[in-house]
């Protein structure tokens, strides 16, 4: 019984409980505003494709945690999967992407260019042990409504960017209904 009413005291004190006045407003992200909308462009299932047009992937954005994360689902026509989190942070102002797949994960963060990319920078780290390196993102989006997604390492021997996997996102066609539906 003393450790149950510990356990409780301690809650009460760190502002877990559901009673929490932290917690009793909706947080800022769940508004429908910017920054924290910016990324609403991406919200569904998408159809990934090689730039000379081999579907590759299928790809889903789900809104999750009131609004606040953007969860996205990934996975190859061959199987291999992905996930990653895109959060906006108050506190760097920066929108932010955390990718796990079973070869390697990345961390990088950034924000919407003047163009309307999202330009994100940060490091990939090999699952397997060997080093991280610098890695940039860019998502644009063209004017058919699909995505392209350009990924760049940098290369330490030479000081330059260096492609590393484009694609562009599309969404899937309607399903023609057939007269046996």
């Amino acid at each position: 019984m003393k450790y149950i009413i510990l356990v409780n005291l301690i809650l009460l004190v760190i502002g877990i409980t559901n009673h929490s006045p932290a917690y009793a407003s909706e947080p800022i992200c769940s508004k429908n505003q910017s920054p924290y909308r910016d990324l609403d462009f991406l919200i569904g299932d998408w159809e990934f494709y090689t730039l000379n047009g081999k579907k590759i992937a299928n790809q889903t954005y789900h809104k999750k945690e009131k609004g606040c994360l953007i969860l996205e689902e990934w996975q190859t026509l061959s199987g291999q999967t992905g996930t990653g989190m895109n959060f906006f942070d108050p506190g760097t102002k920066k929108w932010r992407q955390v990718w796990m797949s079973p070869s390697f994960h990345i961390d990088y963060s950034g924000n919407l260019n003047a163009s309307g990319d999202l330009v994100l920078e940060g490091r990939i780290y090999p699952n397997d042990g060997q080093p991280s390196a610098a890695v940039k993102g860019i998502y644009s989006r063209n004017e058919d409504g699909s995505v392209t997604k350009d990924f760049l390492k940098f290369d330490e021997k030479t000081k330059t960017w260096q492609r590393f996997f484009i694609g562009v996102a599309k969404r899937p066609k309607p399903k023609q209904q057939t007269k046996a539906d």
